[in-house]
């Protein structure tokens, strides 16, 4: 190979890696998926952690997965507990194209997905078609608000609980204040 065409044989391999690596195509080490309007975020409680707090929906990788991939398998088990995906479900799930593709860490590398509650409307509206089943639910949610509201509450799996949290200016400082808290006490 001459000379020139190393040369552009490199800069093109380099950009490829840097485009690999920035969707998660490279080493990463879990994956997962955000929803949000840029005002509020959809949460999941993890009531088995030790204390429980209230997280993203995502986790490791398995051997041979995509980031992608990742991201969708850890969204389905948290979300409904569904284990076992159709792969034209998937297919066309992967027609949806996140809004942000966000890459985190260095010894533990993570990539968020970031799409839009259209986007999980979406692939609500493909379950339904595919005809999922989950035990989270009498009747597989059609939206959003079905979502969160008609979730059972289990406490013996990963997440119990979905809400939407606001995405805030200084996320680090945020705190559930007291009075608050001792009102969800009284709850029954």
């Amino acid at each position: 190979m001459d000379n020139i065409y190393k040369k552009k044989y490199l800069k093109y391999k380099s950009k490829y890696l840097q485009l690999k690596n920035s969707i998660g195509g490279a080493d990463y080490n879990g994956a997962g998926s955000a929803f949000t309007d840029g005002k509020h975020i959809l949460a999941a409680y993890q009531s088995l952690k030790k204390p429980p707090f209230i997280s993203g929906l995502g986790g490791s990788k398995n051997p041979g997965e995509t980031a992608f991939i990742t991201a969708i398998r850890e969204t389905f088990e948290e979300l409904f507990e569904i284990y076992t995906i159709p792969s034209e479900l998937i297919r066309e799930i992967k027609e949806i194209k996140p809004k942000q593709i966000i890459k985190t860490g260095t010894d533990y590398i993570y990539i968020n997905y970031i799409f839009t509650f259209d986007n999980l409307q979406e692939i609500l509206l493909l379950c339904n078609k595919y005809n999922l089943v989950s035990k989270l639910y009498v009747t597989f949610p059609k939206n959003m608000s079905e979502l969160i509201h008609n979730r059972i509450v289990d406490y013996t799996i990963e997440i119990s609980h979905l809400g939407l949290v606001p995405v805030v200016e200084n996320p680090d400082t945020l705190v559930i204040h007291k009075l608050f808290i001792d009102e969800i006490k009284l709850l029954e």
